[in-house]
């Protein structure tokens, strides 16, 4: 039962001034319908107005300004022109005018900014025609009321029909609510690291004082701390279980396992073979696997996941194949079930794809084949694990790009079997400093090792400038026969950014290419980026232009060269598993990284470590020694664990720190007294790990 004291924060949202049916709904699709959430939506930077200008002379274009100006003028938009509403105002001897869009701005406009009288106006000031201008100031007040505009501003990552304001307003409503929560960091660990409580590190987050700005990081590093504390407690806690918990012991005759193999087109890597006999040891033992298989991008892995499932279908279980998109799931149905009829085991291994998409009786009857045991491989996404999913017998799940997932979700899916083995895996290298720390509760596999028919993919470094070039080249591979991925970093331009927008490319590329050329982004609907990405594989599209959401996705063997649109702006990692989308056929494959104007000397060497070497654990290593620590809310990369506000580059010390702390009061487990454990209760429901509760009684 969830303690009393997080009411507040599990409460509904709507509960809060200001939030109505309309507005509840915004809220939801930004951050969700709890007051929990909402407190959680850490603002995505701070705007410190203290020392920008007040002054118009020396400000360059872009910059934030606070001026004291004189309306002189209003001209109003005419009724069928598209031009803004304007505000001539000047500034001593210069002159800025005030731009307003919208419609209804007149009456609004002319009460705030009355002819003949001073105001103070607030926000970012723009050239445009050679004449300063800013466009609705974030703040327009009177001479008087200008202690109104707040020194420190938290800005919030947005949707349609909320403003910072709004947000910022109903944030400061909710903490007004919410208390304080018994703490579950140890005192000795508060002192040293000089931390406050959680309520007022959560305050400090979202509308720090002046003085609390200049300690942001430390509010920060307490709030990273509870999460990460949070999730090594589960890890810990799950791994505490297992070694008393007793699993599915799976003798099979490997009869299945050596009818596969034999039948493969190709032998097996050394590392195949040693990984494929770790998991079978495993999954003989009378103790529950939970394995996590490690591979970069194209090591075979779906084959080895095949062989360990083949061992609990011939025991007579069925096995769980989860992945994170539909399209991933249709392709791993259609490689696996052509890899059966191929080894002549299509009498006895049955397959059905279960995805959202299926609907009806159509549905029906597949949920009738599982859990009448009709069927013993099942093959889908998240929809595997909702209730009304049941399996006759399940042995095995084996979950692709795990990471994807998380901890409760894969608990979720565990629990449609008793005790069943779980193998998870992953083709985003993670440094082999942070996998036990990351994946404690699991042992490891790794394979490291690539078939030799697989050919490195070359990679070279151009400047921006070359994109005419390359743009006009790209006829050769096209000529042969092969396709080609376009990545760029954003789906619109935004203003002030060097970015290349997807929709700009698109369009440059079908100047060329004409109907050749097809994009896919992640605003699209998964229905619009399943048939781009299948019209790319299958169909007429030889380029697609795409933002990372291609990072994990669809094997096209055709697709032998990448471009990446300003790559300096990538992680290692992440570059490296967009390099991955080639290279999958037996042709030799390249990958572009195009590095824009402004390149720092991190970003070289980054670049220049893609360029030598394509083992993904090696560049993992390297990433994690150059991003070294962060910011104030830096940025995450993919292939981790999704955290609400820690990053595991940026705060590797405090990972460490959690996971120290949690060892050694899980080596006391069994002497804490009961009381002891209730903050941690409290910590564990705070995250959303209800399903471990019962681990705190182990």
């Amino acid at each position: 039962m969830r303690p009393s004291v997080l009411d507040v924060l599990f409460s509904h949202i709507i509960k809060l001034d200001g939030i109505g049916e309309k507005t509840f709904k915004n809220y939801e699709r930004l951050c969700g319908t709890r007051i929990k959430n909402l407190i959680f939506h850490f603002p995505s930077y701070y705007l410190d107005r203290r020392n920008i200008k007040n002054s118009l002379n020396g400000l360059q274009s872009g910059e934030y300004a606070s001026l004291t100006v004189d309306v002189v003028e209003h001209i109003p938009a005419t009724r069928h022109s598209k031009a803004p509403y304007k505000v001539i105002c000047t500034e001593g001897i210069r002159q800025i005018d005030l731009i307003f869009f919208g419609k209804s701005t007149d009456t609004y406009v002319k009460a705030i900014l009355p002819v003949n009288k001073k105001a103070i106006v607030n926000g970012k000031v723009y050239i445009y025609n050679h004449r300063p201008q800013m466009t609705h100031p974030d703040y327009i007040v009177s001479p008087s009321a200008k202690s109104k505009i707040p020194d420190i501003e938290p800005v919030y990552r947005l949707t349609k029909g909320v403003t910072n304001r709004q947000i910022s307003k109903t944030v400061k409503n909710a903490l007004s609510l919410v208390d304080n929560l018994p703490e579950w960091i140890d005192s000795n660990v508060l002192v040293k690291r000089k931390w406050s409580s959680w309520k007022e590190s959560i305050v400090a987050m979202h509308k720090p004082n002046t003085i609390q700005y200049d300690e942001l990081q430390t509010y920060q590093d307490r709030l990273v701390y509870d999460e990460l504390f949070s999730y090594q407690l589960v890890l810990a806690l799950t791994k505490k279980e297992k070694t008393v918990q007793e699993g599915i012991a799976f003798k099979s005759s490997t009869k299945f396992k050596e009818k596969f193999t034999s039948a493969l087109p190709f032998k097996l890597t050394d590392g195949q073979i040693d990984v494929a006999k770790e998991i079978s040891f495993d999954m003989e033992s009378n103790s529950r696997m939970i394995r996590l298989l490690q591979g970069d991008v194209g090591s075979g892995k779906t084959v080895v996941s095949i062989i360990a499932a083949l061992d609990a279908i011939e025991c007579g279980y069925q096995v769980a194949i989860m992945s994170p998109t539909e399209i991933l799931s249709q392709q791993h149905a259609l490689s696996i079930g052509k890899m059966i009829d191929d080894s002549a085991l299509n009498e006895d291994v049955k397959i059905v794809l279960l995805t959202g998409k299926d609907k009806g009786k159509s549905r029906k009857d597949k949920l009738e084949l599982i859990e009448n045991g009709e069927v013993n491989i099942i093959v889908g996404t998240h929809a595997l694990f909702q209730e009304h999913v049941k399996f006759s017998n399940l042995g095995l799940a084996i979950i692709d790009e795990q990471h994807r997932f998380g901890v409760k979700q894969r608990l979720l899916l565990s629990s449609k079997g008793n005790n069943i083995d779980l193998l998870l895996m992953s083709a985003t290298p993670i440094p082999r400093t942070l996998t036990l720390t990351l994946y404690g509760d699991m042992d490891v596999s790794i394979l490291s090792e690539k078939p030799s028919s697989r050919k490195d993919i070359e990679t070279f470094i151009m400047p921006k400038m070359r994109i005419p070039t390359i743009m006009s080249n790209l006829i050769n591979p096209i000529s042969k026969g092969e396709k080609i991925y376009w990545i760029c970093p954003l789906v619109e331009e935004t203003e002030g950014s060097e970015l290349t927008a997807v929709s700009d490319r698109l369009e440059a590329l079908r100047a060329i290419y004409g109907e050749k050329v097809a994009m896919v982004h992640g605003k699209m609907k998964a229905t619009e980026k399943d048939n781009a990405m299948l019209e790319f594989k299958n169909g007429n599209v030889d380029i697609l232009v795409a933002t990372t959401v291609v990072e994990v996705g669809v094997d096209v063997p055709e697709a032998t060269v990448i471009i990446i649109e300003n790559a300096n702006q990538f992680g290692l990692s992440q570059l490296h598993q967009l390099r991955g989308r080639v290279g999958r056929g037996n042709k030799q494959s390249s990958c572009i990284l195009i590095y824009s104007n402004e390149i720092s000397e991190t970003s070289k060497k980054r670049l220049q470590i893609m360029r030598e070497t394509n083992d993904g654990f090696k560049i993992a290593e390297e990433d994690l020694n150059i991003r070294g620590g962060g910011d104030i809310l830096g940025t995450k990369q993919s292939g981790m664990p999704e955290f609400i506000i820690a990053d595991i580059h940026r705060d590797r010390d405090i990972l460490y720190l959690a996971r120290d702390a949690v060892k050694r009061m899980v080596s006391e487990w069994d002497n804490i007294p009961d009381d002891e454990k209730i903050p941690l209760k409290v910590l564990l429901y705070l995250f959303d790990y209800d399903n471990q509760m019962q681990l705190l009684n182990a």
